[in-house]
């Protein structure tokens, strides 16, 4: 065990920093839509947005007009709005009770 943490601990320390990486860039992707997810709200209470659907739509838009290019072109607008839709059930989940629990 020793001799492989030896032999690969480049690699070991490269697949941890990326990884480290990845989780604080998923946390500031998800500020951003919340803060988005925010303000599609008020665009609905001013009656600019009439519905969740369209709200969500809005969303998507200005998240995969702000993703970096090298992101955009592995993600589709559609996968992005499977990330949404998930984002908003889990907010929903949060707010109903304060705790995530599935119980919207």
């Amino acid at each position: 065990m020793k001799a492989f943490l030896m032999d690969y601990k480049v690699w070991i320390v490269v697949v941890l920093a990326m990884i480290t990486i990845i989780i604080f860039e998923w946390q500031q992707f998800k500020v951003l839509t919340y803060q988005l997810m925010l303000q599609a709200k008020i665009l609905a209470k001013d009656f600019i947005l009439s519905s969740g659907e369209a709200q969500e739509t809005w969303v998507v838009e200005k998240l995969y007009a702000i993703l970096p290019h090298a992101l955009a072109a592995l993600m589709t607008k559609t996968m992005l709005r499977t990330v949404v839709a998930y984002l908003y059930h889990e907010a929903k989940d949060y707010l109903d009770d304060g705790m995530m629990n599935n119980s919207i």
